[in-house]
């Protein structure tokens, strides 16, 4: 079963930045995917410069690392829960 990743809450987004060692190029593609109502693959390609055989493989990394990260979800929300009430 594969899992579908996308539209993630503020405490999600900063625990990924955070725990998922992104590499710069992942880094740019998740902001670019993520801020505001975030930009399709093609936008992402045209800004970054590249094309979306590389995209397409960012996508791949990034979904890794955060499917990787997802189990610390709870323990992460409880420990700074109180900056998001």
């Amino acid at each position: 079963m594969k899992k579908k990743v996308e539209r993630f809450v503020k405490w999600e987004l900063e625990m990924f930045r955070t725990e998922c060692n992104f590499s710069p190029d992942e880094a740019m593609f998740f902001d670019l995917r993520n801020d505001g109502d975030g930009m399709s693959l093609e936008e992402i390609a045209g800004q970054m410069g590249y094309s979306m055989s590389k995209i397409t493989d960012l996508v791949s990394s990034v979904n890794e690392k955060i499917i990787k990260v997802l189990p610390l979800g709870e323990a992460y929300f409880k420990k700074y829960c109180k900056e998001y009430r």
